[in-house]
């Protein structure tokens, strides 16, 4: 089953992605992303910049057409 998932960030990819793992592995870190990696393992994720934005209102904009393009929303 392939699962999607559509998130933003003003650091560089490398820095998020640590931030992912470090958080994944934190008591206490909760959500659908957090709880997948532990299941899955953090090398089953295959990440993608989909959008780099100019200001924060772009960003936020991107990721909301994102989500809705890919279908990202709950149960999906």
């Amino acid at each position: 089953l392939l699962q999607k998932y559509i998130g933003q960030t003003k650091a560089d990819l490398l820095t998020r992605k640590r931030s992912h793992k470090h958080k994944s592995i934190t008591v206490g870190s909760k959500g659908a992303f957090y709880d997948a990696i532990r299941k899955f393992g953090f090398e089953c994720i295959v990440w993608e910049v989909l959008k780099e934005c100019s200001s924060w209102e772009e960003m936020q904009g991107a990721e909301k057409d994102a989500i809705t393009r890919i279908g990202t929303i709950v149960p999906n």
